[in-house]
């Protein structure tokens, strides 16, 4: 829904409706969980206590900022960065006194989380000497929510850490940008006439405007929290699933599929399914999320979506010594990669 323009004489009233309409909370990445071992088996080689995350910030990107929480046992809760960000939206940008006021759940485990680039990301992750900004850096936090205006690239990378010698942790991270949108302002477009006629006008227009604006926020809220709820049902559901309770998990990815239809909750549903012998209902579920593939907003969302499904079978067949055989939807969704990979333009795709 795009706000009306219109060229007032209450020049602030003007600018408080193209400021908010130029300005756009982005999410980078959605929760994402790490598990990272203590530092006493990285030392002796049985497990790893780093590793990084790579983030692609949008072009225009004003700030960014990531939420975390470590925590010694796996949770299904979000960190619900990105809707309490929505809260916080204002013409100018993300309210300072709000966004001072947003939360996350408390940890309750130590972690260092750095900011880099590709090469020290990768000497990071290795043990070896590597380098990071100190803006961002975190070290001995539990849970927080980072505001980074610097530095803004398109590709940085966040660095995990667990130092605790005797204690594993499992680390959640969700990251979200504001930004700038390309939107030409229309103001100036209109010469206002000094008639009584024309003022009426003008205050309907600003009437017209102030309702416009209040439904575009309340859409907006209304789309982030069902999003954040559709999210948190969707990681039940993945909870459930690498249980082994495969009727819980159907039941939560359609409860999350009630709020948003998005073809990798299809996919979880399809596999979820085919573990159940929900042969046939499987199926289905697969080639629904298919044919909503080209609904993603961009070739490299489709290609992760597809890619992320196919590998979920794979692990799959080798943590479930019933799951002896490929559902027929893995060729589909083989298919569909090829056919999406060979695109050019993503706008070819229709």
């Amino acid at each position: 829904m795009k706000l009306p323009v219109i060229t007032l004489l209450l020049s602030t009233l003007s600018f408080f409706a193209y400021a908010q309409d130029n300005l756009e909370i982005v999410k980078v990445q959605q929760t994402q969980s790490f598990y990272l071992n203590n530092s006493t088996r990285a030392a002796i080689g049985t497990g790893d206590n780093r590793t990084y995350l790579a983030l692609s910030l949008p072009e225009n990107t004003i700030e960014w900022y990531y939420a975390f929480r470590a925590v010694k046992e796996s949770s299904s809760e979000s960190l619900n960065l990105f809707s309490q960000l929505i809260e916080a939206l204002e013409p100018s940008g993300i309210s300072s006194s709000l966004f001072n006021s947003m939360t996350v759940p408390e940890g309750n485990v130590r972690c260092n989380i750095y900011v880099t680039d590709e090469s020290n990301a990768i000497q990071f992750s290795k043990h070896l000497a590597s380098s990071h900004w100190t803006t961002g850096t975190r070290e001995n936090y539990s849970q927080g929510i980072v505001r980074i205006n610097d530095p803004i690239q398109p590709t940085l990378y966040l660095c995990f850490e667990n130092p605790n010698v005797w204690e594993g942790l499992t680390l959640y991270v969700e990251v979200t940008a504001l930004v700038k949108k390309n939107n030409e302002s229309e103001e100036g477009n209109i010469q206002p006439e000094e008639t009584a006629n024309e003022v009426d006008a003008i205050a309907e227009g600003v009437s017209g405007l102030i309702d416009a604006f209040q439904s575009y926020r309340t859409e907006r809220r209304e789309n982030a929290e069902a999003r954040e709820t559709a999210q948190n049902y969707s990681n039940a559901s993945w909870v459930f699933y690498e249980a082994g309770d495969f009727s819980t998990s159907i039941e939560y990815v359609q409860k999350a599929l009630e709020l948003v239809d998005h073809p990798e909750l299809h996919f979880n549903q399809g596999l979820s399914q085919w573990c159940a012998g929900l042969r046939k209902e499987s199926t289905e579920s697969y080639l629904a999320g298919i044919n909503l593939i080209n609904d993603l907003d961009s070739k490299e969302d489709a290609l992760e979506v597809l890619q992320n499904a196919i590998d979920n079978i794979a692990k799959g067949r080798q943590e479930y010594h019933f799951f002896s055989e490929d559902p027929p939807a893995l060729k589909l969704l083989q298919l569909k990669f090829n056919s999406v990979f060979e695109l050019r333009r993503w706008s070819d795709r229709h």
